[in-house]
């Protein structure tokens, strides 16, 4: 019988483990998102909020490095709807984007509505009260999709913006009457910037305008990826 080489035995185990290592450790996603407080929020220069908190411990569970890019929100969707192994929060989950991507986590609710400044005498009752007027919405966003879908037309009633922050910076400065957005999204950027966030109120809204916040993945990521990523959901769930 011949003698087994412990020193071959020993590269093949090193071998394994180094392999082994890389297959399950060495993943990396590119994550991008939005500033939409509170769910994402900029304090002191780093980024906080109760969703970005939930996708970070999420994607240490999952033992994957990454990276989160804060960019606006149509540069964030177009990329993660184009870009396999790219991950995006918070978004609506709607029936138009259900093909594109893979949802992961809820990570919590939403509601838009029009919203005005507190000393506005312009009274909504309708869908058709609103097209009087003119109203911001974030490029690419839920809120845009909905008002395009409800009729609404670019450089004539809907005036359509890259950020939140421009949104409220218009209705400040009278450039526009309405935002369709989130009141309190609204009320905690003002609340950022040492503004009163009782200066804005909603003026018009609809209960079928509430979707819940998803944590997402372009639908064409690696199957070991979002297994690898599901399976840590699934044992956190009750």
């Amino acid at each position: 019988m011949k003698m087994i080489n412990l020193n071959i035995i020993i590269r093949k185990v090193a071998v394994a483990i180094v392999l082994f290592h890389h297959s399950v450790f060495a993943q990396h996603v590119e994550v991008y998102t939005e500033i939409l407080p509170p769910f994402q929020i900029m304090v002191a220069k780093q980024l906080v909020g109760t969703a970005t908190e939930q996708v970070e411990q999420l994607l240490a569970d999952a033992q994957l490095s990454y990276d989160i890019h804060v960019v606006p929100w149509a540069r964030a969707y177009n990329t993660v709807k184009t870009t396999p192994n790219t991950l995006i929060y918070s978004m609506n989950r709607t029936a138009e984007r259900e093909p594109y991507f893979f949802w992961i986590k809820r990570l919590g609710q939403i509601g838009n509505s029009f919203i005005s400044l507190s000393n506005n005498k312009q009274n909504l009752s309708s869908i058709a009260d609103a097209k009087n007027y003119v109203t911001a919405a974030v490029r690419d966003g839920y809120a845009y999709e909905l008002l395009i879908e409800l009729g609404f037309t670019i450089d004539k009633n809907l005036f359509v913006v890259a950020t939140l922050e421009q949104q409220i910076s218009l209705l400040l400065n009278g450039k526009i009457d309405f935002l369709f957005t989130d009141i309190q999204s609204v009320k905690l950027a003002l609340a950022a910037q040492q503004l009163d966030p009782a200066m804005v109120s909603i003026s018009y809204s609809e209960p079928t305008w509430i979707h819940d916040l998803y944590l997402a993945a372009n639908i064409d990521s690696d199957p070991e990826l979002l297994q690898q990523i599901g399976k840590v959901y699934s044992a956190q769930l009750p």
